[in-house]
C-alpha cells in the first residue's frame, strides 16, 4: 500500500514536469539558462514550480527506493 501511494506521488510530479517541458518545449536546465536576466513574472513562477516538482519527484523516488530496500517491513 505504501509503495502504491509513493508511486502515485512520483507520477504526479512527473506529470507536472512533463507539462512544463511541453509548455516551453525544452528541459529545465535549458529553460533556466534561457531565463537568466530576462524572465517575466509568469516564467519565474513556472521556473519555481518546475524546480519544486523536480525536487519533490527526486525526494519521492528516494522514499520509493528506501521502501523497496526494506523500509516497508
Amino acid at each position: 500500500m505504501a509503495l502504491a501511494a509513493v508511486r502515485n506521488k512520483i507520477a504526479y510530479y512527473r506529470r507536472r514536469i512533463r507539462t512544463l517541458e511541453r509548455k516551453y518545449a525544452t528541459d529545465f536546465n535549458t529553460f533556466t539558462t534561457r531565463l537568466q536576466g530576462r524572465a517575466t513574472p509568469a516564467e519565474e513562477d513556472d521556473w519555481l514550480a518546475w524546480r519544486s516538482a523536480q525536487s519533490m519527484e527526486a525526494d519521492w523516488r528516494k522514499v520509493y527506493q528506501d521502501l523497496l530496500n526494506g523500509g516497508n517491513r
